[in-house]
């Protein structure tokens, strides 16, 4: 699968996933959980919106945490998964949860607020699916994947009552949450493709490349679950090949192989069988 998705560009790439994601999520639950009757009350009308918005923002969490690690190397990932997923779940759910608590609310009390509640409520519920992602995606900054995802989540908030005005409620809410995790997914993307601090592009063969940004957190290159990039074990690679680091503008790498210690500078290179590792830094 790591060929197929790195011969495409990164935001396509996760602005489809995120799409993807919560569109089968939205129609799982459309499927086995919808009840339009649900709710009397302004408290279980919210509850039953919050477990919809949970389900698809999972979905967002999940495609966009899987497609990150299979860019990385790695083949199994259902047990790194669980976190995300389930902070997906939650983030999603109690905006949503508070959205329809608002919307409601104000529609009782002849507050005109129109969707702003929504809109407020996905742009936070976007912000924190950005956070989560942070934990997948290496050395993004938790402030900056807040800030993008937020506006993603905004950006897929008017989509989302867009469409609401032109289909009928199961098209609108389809393709509504659809719009909100391609938004999601888009805003991750970019938000990791203007960090400024350096990256590491790691080439796998011919037209096949993962981008990995340096940062606080040091990169790892190896056969080990815990490694940033994953190498094939069956190629002969030890859990720990090498370690990438920067701190305070300069990038080490440690080769553990040869147990020697390197200042990179932009442009070096570490060649590992197949695989190509392009240190690009920014002056």
């Amino acid at each position: 699968m790591r060929k197929f998705l790195s011969s495409y560009p990164k935001w396509l790439v996760f602005a489809l996933a995120g799409l993807l994601g919560a569109g089968f999520l939205n129609g799982v639950f459309e499927v086995f959980f919808y009840d339009p009757r649900a709710g009397r009350t302004f408290l279980t009308v919210a509850l039953f919106t919050g477990a919809w918005c949970g389900f698809f923002s999972a979905g967002i969490a999940f495609a966009l945490f899987t497609v990150q690690r299979s860019l990385l190397g790695a083949e199994e990932f259902l047990a790194d998964s669980i976190k995300p997923l389930a902070i997906g779940f939650a983030l999603g759910g109690l905006s949503g949860a508070a959205a329809q608590f608002m919307y409601s609310f104000a529609h009782s009390s002849g507050i005109r607020a129109g969707e702003l509640p929504r809109i407020i409520a996905w742009a936070m519920a976007g912000g924190g699916l950005g956070l989560a992602l942070s934990l997948a995606v290496p050395n993004l900054k938790p402030i900056r994947a807040f800030l993008f995802g937020g506006l993603g989540g905004f950006a897929g908030a008017i989509g989302f009552i867009a469409v609401c005005y032109v289909a009928n409620d199961v098209g609108a809410r389809l393709v509504g949450t659809s719009i909100i995790g391609m938004f999601v997914g888009l805003s991750v993307a970019v938000a990791e493709a203007t960090a400024k601090e350096g990256f590491l592009r790691v080439v796998w063969g011919p037209g096949e490349y993962t981008r990995v940004n340096l940062g606080d957190k040091p990169v790892l290159v190896g056969s080990s679950r815990e490694s940033t990039v994953r190498m094939a074990s069956s190629d002969g690679y030890p859990p720990i090949v090498a370690t990438f680091s920067l701190e305070k503008g300069q990038a080490t790498m440690v080769n553990h192989m040869s147990r020697t210690t390197h200042v990179l500078r932009n442009g070096n290179k570490l060649t590992l069988g197949k695989v190509v590792i392009e240190i690009h830094l920014f002056s």
